[in-house]
């Protein structure tokens, strides 16, 4: 291999960089639940810390 050459990901985009970064993710997290990994649900509905008025 060439010293000189780039590395691929350098002439990708930042968009096109990001949709693949999440399909990757997706295809892990798919491989680990047709094993039997359950992650752990979201917490996206949990109360913020400080009191509402």
């Amino acid at each position: 291999m060439d010293s000189n050459r780039e590395h691929p990901l350098y002439y990708l985009d930042a968009e096109t960089l990001l949709v693949d970064t999440y399909i990757w993710v997706d295809d892990e997290l798919k491989a680990l639940q047709a094993q039997g990994f359950n992650p752990p649900q979201s917490k996206s509905t949990r109360r913020p810390p400080w009191p509402s008025s």
